[in-house]
Parts: C-alpha cells; structure tokens; sequence
C-alpha cells in the first residue's frame, strides 16, 4: 500500500480530527494566491484523495501550484457516536480561519466530495470569504428519482433502504454505522463494478506496478465508521428532503444554499448510481445555472473523481476552473 505518501504537516488536530497542509508544487511564478480546502465525507477515506504517487488528486493539484489543505475526519470510535453534522460544520469553519491566517489569503476554494460537499456548500451559504465552491458527486435533491426510477433500480433500493429506510428518529443508532457495512452495501449497489475491479486486480498481478496501484486503491475503498448522530442528521435530511426544502437547521440557523455567491463547480459521474444527476446541486432551482459549472466524466460515484481512467483529467479540470473564477 503506497497511499498517503505525499509529504504534508499536520496544522491543526481535534481529537481524531486533523487538518493536513500539502505545500505547493511547481514554478513559483505559476502558483495561486487562492489556497484550496478539500473535503471528505465522512465515512470516506482520505486516501482517495492520495491513493499512489502516480494516481493521487493532492499531487495533480499540488503541481498546479495550489496550496492545499485537506480535512481528515479519522475513523471515529464509540466515543464520537454523538458528533453531529453541527460539529463537523464548525470544523470546517474553524479550518478556513485558520487557513486565512496562515495564507493571508482573503478568500478560499472549497473542494468537497458527496458529503463534503454538502458541508462546503452549508459553509459558501453562510460566509463571504469563499472564492470558489466545487462539490463533486454530492447530492442535494433526496427526492429527485420517479416512483418509475425507483422500481427500475430495486437492487440498488436495497442497500439505501438498509441504510436509511430502517432509521427513523425513534430507533436513534446507539452505535456508529460500521465501516465495513457500508463498504459492503456500496459494493452492492454495483456489484458488477466491484467485481470487474477484482478481476482487473488479479489480470495486472503480473506488473508489479499496476499490482501496486490497484491494491492501495482497494485499501482506499474501504470507508471509515460512520457517527450515529451524524448518520440521523442525514437520515432526517434525506427523508424530509431538507436542503431543497430549505427546513435544514445547522448550528442554530436554517441553511439556505440560494445565498451563496460564489462561482459553483458541480462535477458527476455518468455511471453513478449512488447519486443520480437530477440529486446534483446543479440540477435543483436552489442556484442560478450563470453561475454554475457542470462538468461530467465517466465513471462512477467513485471511478469518476478517484478512478484511474478519470483521476488526472478530472483533477486537473477542477485545478484550471479555480485558477481561472
């Protein structure tokens, strides 16, 4: 496993929760005064984002000449089962402050992925100091599919009933949702890519170095232990459709995303069946299409952001859109 192997300093720790700085890369004269947040969901694995030194979305940003900062969550334990969606939003506002006073910079692009988009896009909400948002994958719109769609995709319903059908407020999950079960319930939402992904393994044993790569990204697949609370803030979210709503209460105050100003990246994948293009921010009414980039690639909820057909395109079409909003 060659994951995570890009140098970076640890600039701000909260029990598991770290705030990892990946120093730019490249010419000086081609560098950004715009310093980038990357942020992950928060049962996914940070490795993703650094699978192998030749397959890592933190080096193709970095070589862009971006200063970069990425949110890692860690596995969280019993002891975190009552983090909220709450606590998980004031990291994110505690790391822009911190990264405005290291940077000097007055304004930064958030990068968020399926959750960690929807937590960069409740921070561009309700704060002027966003120069950029781009939200990879993140849905937005829980009642976008047909009852028609629905039926279609019975087998894929039968991971997200498990996941969210089972819960409602009264039967509170004492315990976090364990890591492995939802690594096995993705699986089964597209069990033909999961087993492809396994044949291609064992087809590359012979070149050590595809070998190498494919086995530090089935590391990277495997997600983190999901807080109990934070799971039935998005429980209620998802079943009320909150966001669209506009009923989603964060840190005492109502989340409304037709308040945000800065330019929006909305990035998908056309194979995704974990969230559906009519889910995307881009998609519902609550933005204005002037402003909104959409950008679309193949691949699915994962291939199309972390793939290794995907990784470097995808990355770098993200890097030039900040650059040049």
């Amino acid at each position: 496993n060659r994951s995570n192997e890009t140098p970076y300093t640890i600039e701000r720790k909260h029990h598991r929760i770290e705030l990892r700085h990946f120093p730019p890369g490249g010419k000086k004269k081609k560098r950004s005064p715009v310093p980038v947040l990357l942020i992950p969901p928060l049962a996914g694995n940070i490795s993703l984002f650094d699978i192998h030194p030749d397959y890592s979305a933190i080096r193709v940003v970095q070589g862009m000449g971006f200063e970069q900062y990425l949110l890692n969550w860690g596995n969280p334990t019993h002891q975190d089962r009552n983090n909220s969606i709450d606590d998980y939003l004031g990291e994110v506002i505690k790391a822009v402050k911190l990264i405005r006073k290291q940077t000097g910079a007055e304004k930064v692009a958030l990068v968020g992925y399926c959750l960690g988009g929807i937590l960069a896009a409740f921070y561009a909400a309700r704060h002027k100091d966003v120069q950029c948002l781009a939200v990879l994958n993140s849905p937005f719109n829980f009642a976008s599919e047909s009852l028609a769609d629905e039926i279609q995709k019975a087998f894929y319903d039968l991971p997200k009933l498990l996941t969210f059908g089972l819960f409602s407020r009264k039967h509170l999950p004492l315990r976090n949702t364990s890591g492995h079960f939802t690594t096995v319930m993705y699986q089964l939402s597209n069990p033909a890519a999961a087993i492809r992904g396994r044949i291609a393994l064992y087809r590359g044993c012979l070149n050590r170095h595809e070998t190498e790569v494919r086995l530090s990204m089935q590391d990277a697949l495997q997600m983190n232990n999901y807080p109990a609370q934070a799971m039935q803030d998005m429980i209620d979210c998802a079943l009320g459709n909150q966001i669209v709503e506009k009923t989603m209460v964060a840190r005492g105050a109502p989340i409304d995303l037709t308040r945000i100003r800065a330019p929006i990246f909305c990035g998908s994948g056309k194979a995704d069946n974990t969230v559906p293009q009519s889910a995307l921010l881009c998609s519902t009414n609550l933005i204005s299409p002037r402003k909104a980039t959409s950008y679309q690639t193949e691949g699915g909820h994962i291939g199309a952001v972390f793939g290794m057909g995907s990784l470097h395109s995808t990355w770098q079409t993200v890097g030039e859109w900040i650059r040049t909003t």
